[in-house]
């Protein structure tokens, strides 16, 4: 495993360090967009390992995400995957609560920060409320429940400052 707070921006890079844990999850976390599915998409055909997408538990048109979790399913998912597999990917959004509530620890936390063409934070309210700095609250009135919920789940959780490695790309 890497040290806390590991940046990388290149693939084979990323591929080294999933090939690296010999046993547990891999997970692959961040705001919602970023890619973080398509990142561990290809890491899973890379490396030869199962993906469980996040998405694929949720109930659909409840606007946010964690209530809405099928856990019991993903959890059964899980349990199916690791029986066959000594290491199983997981993407998705609010990671570190996720994975709490079904009682599976990550070995590897990989966060995907999505960053401007100037190399500035993408998602910034989500980058700076991990630092202490609130958005404004006429622009939280903005978001919808689901942007919400990731962005109170990036300050109660802080999921880039405490993952393993941060995987930047830079948006288009």
């Amino acid at each position: 495993m890497t040290n806390p707070e590991t940046e990388i921006q290149e693939l084979d890079e990323l591929e080294v360090a999933v090939r690296d844990i010999r046993a547990g999850v891999v997970t692959f976390d961040g705001c919602t967009g970023v890619g973080k599915t398509t990142l561990a998409m290809t890491i899973s055909q890379r490396v030869g390992l199962p993906l469980v997408d996040l998405d694929d538990f949720i109930n659909p048109n409840e606007g946010h995400f964690v209530e809405a979790l099928q856990a019991d399913q993903l959890s059964a998912k899980m349990a199916s995957e690791l029986a066959r597999n000594a290491v199983v990917l997981v993407s998705g959004v609010c990671m570190r609560e996720v994975l709490a509530r079904i009682r599976y620890p990550a070995t590897l936390s990989v966060y995907v920060l999505r960053k401007t063409p100037m190399g500035l934070p993408g998602d910034w309210d989500c980058f700076y409320v991990e630092e202490g700095i609130e958005a404004q609250q006429d622009m939280l009135a903005l978001y919808s429940e689901l942007e919400f919920e990731v962005y109170a789940y990036h300050r109660g959780h802080r999921p880039r400052s405490s993952a393993d490695i941060i995987f930047t790309r830079i948006a288009d």
